[in-house]
């Protein structure tokens, strides 16, 4: 835990370090589009400390480093503070570069699955770019990545979903976002079927794209939810219903919209899996092998597949579609958790270690998984 804090102090005109400051800032400012910075000594500098450091101490041994350390907590924990503007022109004349830098440490941060690092920055560069497209662009690239990894690992995502979805509103909202963050975010509302923004966000990318490639992406995704109508009202409430536990209404709409759409495979995986959480076993699966018919062995689909067999009984036919499922994605930490536990019916008690092993090793926290591996 974190047990720093902030103490704040003024720097005197005639310390060398405001010397320093000062003419590094001027010398900086030829090369940015900053207003000129000049240090003003009557306003109080944050500075952060560590558990028993004392006040005069700091003083004696301050540096740059320690004063834009507290200066971007500050304005991270502190949005009403006064001097939030000062500290921002502050922070950006000390280190002119320091939103590229930001930015690209909370990417890479993310991409090596350390979110809570990856977040922190992102807030940081948001906190001292408040307005910035490429700040708001990273925080929302952050936070999506978390999203999926949770989803990918087995765990609850629904609140990241929720923080990803405010992200991109945020930096959708602003008058000039970046033009990738319109391609970002329809493919995070394509990945979560909410069709309707998607279709939005894509639409709007197309024109202004400049890379041939993803331009041919968002014109195929436009394609596949204009072809099977997935942006249809009816689809979407039906979604909706069922994702809020409200089963049979959600039932009742998608099968209105599967009579004049009877191709389209993500309704019948809606189907099957409102009958699946009704627990009607036979009719899930019925509507699970319709989706898998007309879509192919998605592993989703295949792993909700095997869930239904389990339940009626069929445990060597699960461990089956499974192993299909497993070929085509063998990081999904839900389909390595379901061949555990078939493993464990099976009796075959090594196997299923085995498995629950390889989980935390993508999801070191998984509560079932380390439930079986400490018996």
């Amino acid at each position: 835990m974190n047990t720093s804090k902030i103490i704040y102090i003024n720097l005197p005109e005639d310390s060398e370090l405001y010397r320093h400051i000062q003419e590094d800032a001027n010398h900086k400012h030829g090369k940015t589009d900053e207003l000129p910075f000049t240090i003003n000594p009557k306003i109080p500098l944050p500075v952060e400390i560590e558990p028993g450091q004392a006040k005069q101490d700091i003083s004696q041994n301050l540096t740059l480093e320690m004063i834009l350390s507290g200066m971007i907590k500050t304005l991270k924990d502190d949005p009403s503070c006064r001097y939030q503007n000062y500290y921002r022109r502050f922070v950006r004349a000390a280190k002119p570069r320091i939103l590229r830098e930001l930015a690209a440490a909370a990417l890479v941060k993310a991409e090596n699955g350390d979110f809570d690092f990856a977040c922190e920055i992102a807030a940081a560069a948001k906190a001292i770019f408040p307005k910035s497209a490429k700040a708001l662009h990273t925080r929302a690239s952050v936070l999506d990545a978390q999203a999926a990894y949770l989803e990918k690992t087995g765990q609850n995502a629904h609140d990241a979903k929720e923080r990803a979805a405010l992200a991109y509103h945020e930096a959708l909202s602003i008058e000039e976002p970046l033009v990738e963050t319109l391609l970002s975010a329809g493919r995070f509302y394509y990945r979560y079927e909410n069709y309707g923004n998607a279709l939005k966000y894509l639409r709007a990318y197309i024109p202004l794209a400049d890379n041939k490639e993803q331009q041919a992406e968002a014109r195929e995704l436009v394609k596949r939810i204009e072809t099977a109508h997935l942006d249809d009202a009816l689809f979407g409430e039906a979604r909706a219903l069922i994702e809020n536990g409200k089963e049979e209404e959600g039932l009742e709409k998608i099968r209105v919209f599967l009579q004049n759409n009877a191709e389209v495979w993500n309704a019948h995986f809606l189907e099957g899996l409102a009958l699946r959480r009704l627990k009607r076993w036979d009719e899930a699966l019925a509507a699970f092998r319709k989706a898998q018919n007309a879509s192919g062995a998605i592993s989703d689909t295949l792993n909700e597949i095997a869930i239904c067999l389990l339940e009626l009984g069929r445990t060597l036919e699960a461990k089956k579609e499974l192993e299909t499922a497993l070929l085509n994605d063998s990081e999904n930490v839900k389909i390595l958790s379901n061949l555990a536990l078939v493993e464990l019916k099976l009796g075959h008690k090594e196997q299923a270690l085995a498995f629950f092993r390889t989980v935390t090793e993508y999801a070191p926290d998984d509560p079932i998984a380390k439930r079986f591996l400490e018996l």
